[in-house]
């Protein structure tokens, strides 16, 4: 857990981890729903997708609804890779979150192998404790997350985590939050894997090629690229482990073979005699 950050830490922070297409939108640094409502401690990461397109997204998270007020996030990433900072406090973006989800951010502890299923009570409030991000995508399994908008992805993740000391196990999708959403669209374990790897200083462009490339392909988990790669893997570990022992019997047959052939030999050699 950590004390949230002052908007002159975030500015640094993101200028920092490379990002520079950032436009500050009015006011944001004072603009929340602090008033009459907690904010902080703060433990962990929320990623969203907005399910629309268009350039009044940004405004959207800004002002909100009449159902549901701005700023509903702290920064929004459009489809270009442009990062728009939105508020700077509570935001209304990620509601009540399930017990277990809140336990594995506290602990850092989000699974980097699969998706969090969360529980059915939700008795803590996200929007106290968690920055959020929202992305510009329909959210159809279609739409795709261009490679430039989810390098700035990668680098807001990673942003936050280097200013509170946080491992990308504080990263969690809003679909690991709650049983009432399934966003983002995307592998957010693979997301949390590429984080690590920025922490760790690789910086290296190819994960995030292949992030893109295998982008998630349907709502259902199971259709995800990356579980696809991860079954496929899977099987070829058990082919390998039957054709070890394949030859292993190969191997143990070749020898009964010689020993035979050598008796074959001897017992000729006699009969010769």
């Amino acid at each position: 857990m950590s004390t949230p950050m002052t908007a002159a830490q975030w500015l640094a922070a993101l200028r920092a981890e490379g990002i520079t297409d950032i436009v500050e939108m009015p006011n944001w640094k004072t603009h929340n729903r602090n008033p009459g409502r907690a904010w902080g401690d703060v433990h962990g990461l929320a990623v969203h997708h907005t399910a629309g397109v268009g350039t009044g997204m940004a405004d959207y998270c800004y002002n909100g609804s009449a159902a549901l007020p701005g700023p509903l996030v702290q920064d929004f990433l459009a489809k270009d890779g442009t990062l728009y900072l939105v508020g700077n406090g509570r935001c209304n973006h990620a509601g009540t979150i399930a017990a277990n989800a809140h336990n594995a951010i506290v602990n850092e502890a989000m699974p980097f192998n699969s998706t969090l299923k969360p529980d059915a009570t939700e008795p803590y409030d996200g929007n106290r404790e968690l920055y959020g991000l929202e992305i510009e995508n329909r959210g159809d399994g279609s739409d795709p997350y261009p490679a430039k908008q989810m390098d700035v992805a990668v680098r807001w993740a990673a942003a936050r985590c280097r200013v509170h000391d946080w491992t990308a196990g504080s990263i969690a999708g809003h679909k690991e939050l709650t049983r009432r959403k399934t966003d983002p669209s995307f592998d957010i374990a693979g997301f949390r894997r590429i984080v690590r790897d920025r922490l760790k200083g690789d910086t290296d462009m190819a994960d995030l090629n292949a992030f893109d490339v295998w982008n998630y392909k349907g709502v259902d988990e199971s259709s995800d690229a990356y579980a696809y790669l991860r079954n496929t893997k899977a099987k070829l570990d058990v082919v390998e482990d039957e054709v070890a022992l394949l030859k292993n019997l190969v191997l143990q047959q070749g020898t009964q073979l010689v020993a035979l052939t050598n008796l074959v030999k001897v017992v000729s050699a006699k009969l010769d005699a």
